[in-house]
């Protein structure tokens, strides 16, 4: 009985042992890409990605999974809401990044892991760190409305580089309600307007009851929904549609309390770099090549003590 185990274990083996022999030898033949005359196979590809590429993704899953496993030790809860927030806070206020996150999903998920990375390190900083009531009252009171929600302003935008382009954005935009029909309408290759994000959706935000240190966002708040107005001069111009006005909110201390005594707990926190090196050296980080966890460890933290 025992030698049947020992055959099917080794015919396991042999079998695992082939088959990557076989997908090695088929990534060498299979083709990726080819430009003009010249082809590049599978297997150069992924030598390509891994040879410049292969030790940053290595660092930032480890920066990401250190942290990840610290916090589900530790039993922390992590209100994930604010990283929901700040998502859709920078996808609103720049259009751009809305752009980027659509066609380019991964860049969501890293922004999206890159503010869970210090959502989590920071509750592992201030893990032993006290703070009285009066210490968190007084640090929400030199705050001077940090913490406040403002006012936002939803609109739709074109950006375009003439004014006769500029007037006539504002005719269809006055008239159509869905802006990818104003674009191919307007432009359909984009050379001379391009609707802002993906959709022409872009909000700007003020100071909550106040005005805004830049005027164009004071004379925007200052719109009537669904009215058209051009801004800009010479070469460039940006056709805004208001929608509507989110009214902020100025909070109390109880409204935003955890979120403050974190804040105050930070400034007394021990520092990232020194909470990292600890989770790494609990953790046993280990590579299949001994050598490249080094690479790893000094990507993460630069220090030439680990070269």
């Amino acid at each position: 009985m025992r030698f049947v185990r020992v055959l099917v274990v080794a015919a396991l083996v042999g079998s695992l042992a082939m088959n990557f022999f076989l997908y090695m030898r088929q990534a060498g033949r299979r083709v990726q890409m080819t430009v003009g005359g010249t082809t590049l196979n599978v297997r150069s590809y992924q030598n390509f990605l891994n040879e410049r590429y292969g030790i940053e993704v290595l660092s930032r899953i480890a920066r990401y999974e250190l942290v990840r496993n610290a916090i589900k030790k530790s039993k922390v809860k992590l209100d994930k809401t604010e990283v929901d927030e700040a998502l859709k806070e920078v996808q609103e206020q720049k259009p751009a990044v809305a752009q980027e996150f659509k066609f380019r999903p991964y860049r969501k998920t890293d922004t999206r892991d890159e503010l869970e990375y210090v959502l989590g390190m920071s509750a592992l900083r201030t893990l032993d760190v006290q703070a009285t009531p009066d210490e968190v009252k007084d640090f929400f009171g030199s705050a001077q409305g940090r913490y406040n929600k403002p006012d936002k302003v939803y609109t739709k935008v074109f950006q375009v580089q003439d004014t006769a382009t500029a007037d006539k954005a504002k005719e269809l935009m006055s008239n159509v309600t869905d802006m990818k029909l104003v674009q191919t309408q307007l432009d359909p290759k984009g050379k001379t307007a391009s609707m802002a994000g993906v959709d022409g959706t872009m909000v700007f935000a003020k100071p909550v009851g106040k005005p805004s240190n830049q005027a164009i966002i004071n004379q925007i708040a200052a719109m009537k929904d669904g009215t058209v107005r051009v801004f800009g001069s010479g070469n460039t111009f940006l056709v805004v549609k208001r929608e509507r006005m989110e009214q902020g909110k100025v909070v109390t201390l109880d409204d935003v309390r955890a979120k403050v005594e974190r804040d105050y707990k930070l400034t007394r926190a021990l520092p990232e770099r020194e909470v990292l090196r600890k989770l790494w050296d609990e953790a046993k980080v280990a590579t299949d090549d001994p050598e490249q966890v080094k690479q790893v460890k000094w990507n993460v933290f630069r220090d030439p003590n680990d070269l």
